[in-house]
Order: structure tokens, then sequence, then C-alpha cells
């Protein structure tokens, strides 16, 4: 099977299971009941894992911490951790199969750090993410962003932030549980959605997906947008209050085509022996600061 080929095959399984397995809806305590019922048909029937399940954590980065765990409905643990309530607090979230270590993050966290003091969290969902099934980790990320937004709550409980002073940064993915985030949070200072998901998204109510209702501010920079048929995962969409389109929003020069890395997952999930990895942090950092000054 070439990479080509590999992305119908993803959305066809994705389909599938959720045919032969599905469920209406999943309750998982003080985070809710998610439902497949409309407006939330964007993932194929497909529902989200449990917060454990979806390995989901928190790691705080700042001049006193170095990826500290904060444990999300812990007040006591959020007190003596090392965030600091005089800073501005940036989330950073990963996207579809991807972790918390990626380079790009890695890399995100320092540029952000080196240009300003704050509170740099990582959202961590590697588990959730990591579907070969492209449409069941669209459905993950729902429960990702309630439990991103009860963390915010803790701080501001524990330490009385303000929720303007909170930026969302998401990739992919992570573009749109920065939405949900900001479904729950009312007053979100901003979200920066880089390269958002246009699969399982573009096409469906605004509810679902990244939107200027979101924040305060909301910004996109889309560089992967097209259709499943041209193998792109991002969407040309706007979506922000300001959304922007280096070389027209598609194809970056130099980027391997989402085929050739779906492709490469799929030989990850079944050989176990490699791993994709890929740096976008230059561009993405210089465009996230500039656009912050």
């Amino acid at each position: 099977m070439g990479p080509e080929k590999v992305v119908l095959f993803v959305a066809l399984l994705s389909t599938t299971q959720a045919i032969l397995f599905g469920a209406d809806e999943v309750c998982y305590g003080r985070y809710g009941c998610f439902s497949n019922a409309k407006p939330f048909n964007n993932a194929k029937g497909n529902l989200p894992d449990s917060p454990e399940k979806q390995g989901i954590s928190f790691l705080l980065n700042n001049k006193d911490a170095y990826n500290e765990n904060l444990k999300v409905n812990d007040h006591d643990r959020i007190r003596d951790s090392f965030f600091n309530p005089e800073l501005n607090t940036i989330l950073i979230i990963h996207g579809y199969t991807e972790d918390g270590e990626a380079d790009w993050v890695d890399n995100m966290v320092d540029e952000l750090l080196y240009y300003k003091e704050a509170n740099v969290i990582v959202v961590d969902w590697r588990d959730g993410a990591g579907q070969i099934n492209y449409y069941k980790a669209v459905a993950n990320t729902r429960v990702v962003g309630a439990v991103a937004a009860q963390l915010i709550k803790d701080l501001e409980s524990v330490f009385g932030i303000s929720y303007s002073d909170v930026h969302v940064i998401g990739h992919s993915l992570g573009a749109h549980i920065g939405g949900y985030i900001g479904e729950i949070i009312t007053g979100l200072g901003r979200i920066t959605g880089l390269d958002p998901a246009g699969l399982g998204f573009e096409k469906f109510n605004a509810k679902v997906r990244l939107d200027p209702s979101d924040a305060d501010y909301v910004d996109a920079i889309h560089t992967d947008g097209g259709t499943i048929l041209k193998t792109a995962l991002g969407t040309l969409k706007a979506m922000g209050h300001a959304d922007f389109y280096p070389n027209g929003g598609k194809n970056q020069p130099g980027c391997p085509s989402v085929a050739t890395k779906l492709f490469d997952i799929l030989q990850l999930k079944l050989s176990s022996e490699y791993k994709y990895m890929e740096d976008q942090t230059a561009f993405y950092s210089v465009l996230v600061l500039v656009l912050n000054s």
C-alpha cells in the first residue's frame, strides 16, 4: 500500500470501527457526558476515551520549573508547584499522532521562555492522539478540552489567575482542543490555531471546532489546507478573528505530505520500530511571537 492510498484506508477504517463497535454516549464524572449525536457527529460515531486511557498530563515550565507535572483537581499539589500567578499562562497542545515530547514542542517552550517570562504548560495527550483511527482521535479532543479547562479553573481557584491572561496554542487537532477549552472557559484571553485540522471539523457546526467566539482573540495560521483527496489534513476555512495563509496556506516547501506522514504512522503502529518526527518550531514560534507583539 503506497502513501497516497493509506489516507483513504485510514478514513475507511475509522468509519468501519465506529459502525461495528459504536455506542451513543460516554460519561466521565465531573467532565460530563459526551454524545455522538449532532452537532458532535463529526467523528463518524466514535466516542472519546477516558482521561486516564488518553494519558492526559500537564507539564509546567518557567524559570523555576522544567516539565513539572500539574495534577488536575489536586489543589494542594497545584498550590505547592512552581506556578507563578504573577505571570501570564500559555498552554501548548500537540496534534494528531504527536506527544508532549515532540521536538517542536520542546523548542517552542524554549523560544517562548527566551522572549518572555510566563508559565508555559504543555498539554500531553499522547495516547488519545496516537490512533490509527483518525476519527477516534477527533472524538478524544473533546475530553482533552474538558480536562484542560478544569486545570485552568483549578489555577483560578488556587491562585486567582485571570482567564484573560491565558493563551492557548494548539496544533492540528490541538487547535480545536483550544476551541473546546474556550467553550467552557468564558473570557479566555487568546487561542492560536497552528494549522487547524480540517477533516472532521471544517464542514460542521462552529460548536465542534475552533471559531472566533472561543476567546477574546482567536488567530489561526493555515499551512496544510486542502482536502483528504489531496492528502491534506488542514483547512483553508477561516476560524479566527485573523487568519494567515503562508504560501497560500497549502503544502509548505520542504515539508512531507500528509500521505507520507500517515504511511509512516501506519508502519510505526505495525512494527513499533519507527517514530516519525518533524519540527516546524522556528516557523510557528516566530509567527506567534510577531503576532503577539
